[in-house]
């Protein structure tokens, strides 16, 4: 990569090497970090056919996840009239790029929106048209090389721009498909978050995949200079912070309206958290205490920050003019 996807600076270093065939680089600006090389065509394809399969068999947390992307769903369109009391959610037309399984679209159409789920995992598509008895429209393709008109009012990008290798085609496909007018709810990982000093299963899970030392403190000075949160290629190729979110969006003509960053515990936009608190083993010990630091951490954070920029999750609401 010769210049910032973000910003435009040509200035990307070296930050550090995997233990795969991957390392990581930064700009040296924007602080946007990279996964190269960047994952190909046919690791992509054959990555994300079936990605879904986690949350799709997850039968038994159904229930759960539907009324919690309900809840999130009203929280967003409430945020939008909010922000313009003109916008009637009823028969909006709203694209939800990378839905997956279908909750959140399930969960605007239950608001009276019109949406349209656009995935590239054909498994998710399926489950989606299944689940919800085709209540909206499905649409199994890749959002860059889908063609829709531009009769949007909404677009949803939830936890799918860090996956994408150019993430300036997907928001150029998603401002073509706006009305003059129109949102852009995007969320992503937040790479300036402080979350992860509370949780030690998470944190070390990123060292761990640069070093084969059982304690990678190279690699644990390295994360605290930049730290590379939820970039882990071929999954995640860009871990981005609220700054080069907002170039990002402005280089693509779109005017930011807001942007927060939330903590699990603090939260209107990311969902509740289900965390297992059944003692049936020692082991169950370590989990719930994990759980009770992790939460204890959260309040802390929340309180030390009253910007908010801290939080794991970055939540920016975009306009088309």
């Amino acid at each position: 990569m010769k210049n910032c996807i973000t910003c435009g600076s040509r200035d990307i270093r070296f930050l550090i090497q995997r233990i795969d065939q991957y390392s990581y680089r930064y700009c040296n600006d924007c602080r946007l970090v990279l996964a190269d090389p960047m994952p190909s065509q046919e690791e992509l394809a054959d990555y994300y056919d079936g990605f879904m399969g986690g949350g799709v068999d997850e039968t038994s947390s159904f229930g759960f996840k539907l009324q919690s992307r309900k809840a999130v769903a009203k929280n967003f369109i409430d945020w939008l009239k909010k922000v313009d009391s003109t916008f009637k959610p009823e028969g909006a037309r709203l694209a939800d790029i990378g839905g997956g399984a279908g909750f959140f679209s399930e969960g605007f159409r239950c608001l009276g929106l019109k949406p349209t789920l656009i995935d590239i995992d054909p498994q998710a598509c399926k489950f989606a048209r299944d689940s919800f008895h085709n209540n909206f429209e499905t649409l199994n393709a890749d959002p860059v090389e889908a063609n829709l008109p531009s009769e949007f009012e909404v677009v949803f990008m939830n936890q799918i721009i860090e996956h994408y290798v150019n993430p300036n085609a997907l928001i150029q496909k998603a401002m073509s498909w706006l009305k003059p007018g129109g949102f852009l709810i995007l969320t992503t990982p937040n790479q300036m978050s402080k979350f992860f000093w509370f949780s030690v299963y998470f944190f070390y899970n990123y060292l761990r995949k640069t070093s084969q030392k059982k304690i990678p403190l190279n690699s644990f000075f390295r994360f605290l200079q930049i730290p590379w949160i939820c970039c882990d290629p071929p999954r995640h190729v860009y871990s981005f912070n609220p700054n080069n979110i907002k170039y990002l969006l402005e280089k693509n003509g779109l005017t930011v309206v807001h942007t927060l960053t939330e903590m699990n515990g603090f939260n209107r936009f990311l969902g509740k958290t289900k965390y297992n608190w059944t003692m049936k083993s020692p082991r169950n010990f370590i989990s719930i205490f994990g759980n009770l630091f992790e939460l204890l951490g959260s309040n802390l954070i929340h309180r030390l920050n009253p910007k908010k920029t801290w939080g794991h999750h970055i939540i920016t609401l975009a306009r088309k003019p």
